[in-house]
């Protein structure tokens, strides 16, 4: 029986003595910066090349293939040539090269497929970012071209955003 009241006493004592470290307490923030270095350079700017059009349409649309080769064209588009896809390097850390989290920062999309586009004074252009097969290369197509309005003759350029978010 004095085992058990000394336990108890035991008990008791160390109880009082959390209770007492409980109500000296203290909160602190803890902050940390996290930095990605994906190390995103452009190696090869995208041209999508010459597009001839009719313009007695008032709107046309084609596809591309990756190889610069068009079809699916339609309306006012007649033929594209001197097409080069864009290349650049990204280090993506470890095994995520399947699921990258690069994407193109352009906020419209391009019809009901959810790809984002870049319009260039009329001229609008859909883009797909990917993976070459080597390394930390990646490859920029532009995906289809389209016009709503005739768009002017001449040079069209713009510029576009690649960026990484993290997965």
């Amino acid at each position: 029986m004095n085992k058990y009241i000394l336990l108890l006493g035991v008990a008791g004592v160390a109880l009082s003595s959390y209770a007492a470290i409980a109500s000296n307490s203290a909160t602190m923030n803890v902050t940390a910066t996290i930095n990605h270095d994906v190390s995103l350079s452009v190696t090869r700017a995208l041209n999508i090349g010459t597009i001839t059009i009719d313009p007695s349409y008032d709107e046309g649309g084609a596809t591309i293939n990756i190889d610069g080769t068009f079809y699916n064209h339609d309306g006012g588009i007649i033929s594209l040539s001197g097409y080069t896809p864009g290349q650049f390097t990204a280090n993506i850390p470890g095994n995520k090269i399947d699921n990258t989290g690069l994407d193109i920062d352009t906020y419209k999309q391009c019809g009901d497929n959810g790809f984002s586009y870049m319009d260039m004074d009329g001229l609008k252009t859909c883009f797909i970012i990917q993976y070459s097969g080597s390394g930390s290369v990646f490859n920029l197509y532009a995906d289809c071209v389209f016009y709503n309005s005739v768009p002017s003759d001449g040079v069209h350029s713009g510029t576009i955003t690649i960026r990484y978010t993290p997965q």
